[in-house]
């Protein structure tokens, strides 16, 4: 019977120990489900993240394929400018110089009028 007792003995010690084991091996199993789950979400984070990222990168390639269309635009748009101002700058002096000329041709022509009108006056008082 002392047998038997040892034996109960030893097994409910035994008992204990595996109990004990149990309790830190479910322990160990929650802890390790829980990194588990963090690394989870984690993992999740980071694809979204990844996807974010190529979004973005996308946005800004276009972004600056716009900025390089704009400049060049831009560039031509001066390059017009340029021309029509050259242009207008060459129409101003032109009509400045036709003025001119015009202004001059007819101080001459009334000079000459005048001329003509003093020598037509002068014979009309010979005359009388």
């Amino acid at each position: 019977m002392e047998d038997m007792k040892k034996k109960v003995v030893r097994r409910e010690k035994q008992m204990a120990e595996v109990q004990q084991q149990n309790k830190r091996l479910t322990e160990s199993l929650q802890e390790a489900t829980d990194e588990l789950g963090k690394l989870k979400n984690q993992v999740a984070y980071h694809e979204k993240d990844k996807t974010a990222l190529a979004v973005a990168k996308a946005r800004l390639k276009a972004a600056e394929k716009e900025i390089k269309d704009l400049k060049w635009e831009r560039d031509v748009l001066e390059q017009n400018f340029n021309k029509v101002q050259a242009e207008r700058d060459e129409l101003y002096q032109n009509f400045s110089k036709a003025i001119l000329e015009v202004q001059q041709k007819s101080g001459l022509k009334n000079q000459l009028l005048e001329c003509k009108l003093s020598t037509l006056t002068d014979n009309m008082r010979s005359c009388s």
